[in-house]
């Protein structure tokens, strides 16, 4: 890799970064310990367009960064995040990354429908981890507040799993043209990401 695409690399991780952020600030409250934001979507889009290491990159650095105490988090930061309830969210972006980025990068003849598909099992893979973390901060940390997973997916079956889905379908609607934008911009290989 050239100077010239090592700058433009950093730079568009950079804005990723700064984007993932941002979308963790645009918030709504919601019940049982959660928030209404964009970073699903973020970190499903990034996570298409930027390949596995990129987008690991940037998710792991945010995770740290939370982790280490900077307010990053919807609620917060610091490593006491950990027994927040909400936190399964946040390492489910990891794994749902590490699938979408993989996916996204080896599937041949990539169409919109496969996008799509793909878009949605990242938010599948992050809700999964979400209500697992949340069950098991429910249930055996938190006391005297048992909390039946039936009753936790529940309480995202208004707002943030429609919210989610609809959402996570336009990203797998536009994620393929907006990759085929960073690739032009960065000349890269696909079989480099």
């Amino acid at each position: 890799m050239n100077k010239k695409n090592l700058i433009k690399d950093i730079a568009l991780c950079a804005m990723f970064e700064a984007l993932l952020i941002v979308s963790t600030f645009i918030r709504i409250p919601m019940p049982f310990d959660d928030y209404l934001t964009l970073q699903l979507e973020v970190v499903i889009l990034l996570s298409f367009i930027l390949g596995i290491k990129r987008s690991l990159i940037i998710i792991l650095l945010y995770v740290v960064m939370g982790l280490i105490g900077l307010p990053v988090f919807a609620a917060g930061g610091g490593i006491t995040y950990i027994f927040k309830a909400s936190f399964g969210y946040i390492y489910g972006f990891i794994f749902a990354g590490l699938v979408v980025s993989i996916l996204s990068s080896k599937i041949k003849n990539m169409n919109m429908f496969k996008s799509i598909l793909i878009s949605l099992l990242g938010i599948i893979i992050i809700y999964i981890c979400g209500y697992i973390h949340k069950y098991i901060i429910y249930n055996f940390y938190l006391e005297n507040q048992s909390l039946p997973l039936k009753e936790i997916i529940l309480a995202t079956m208004a707002f943030e799993l429609p919210k989610d889905l609809i959402l996570g379908i336009m990203c797998g609607c536009i994620a393929i043209k907006l990759k085929k934008i960073y690739l032009k911009f960065t000349n890269y290989n696909i079989d480099s990401l």
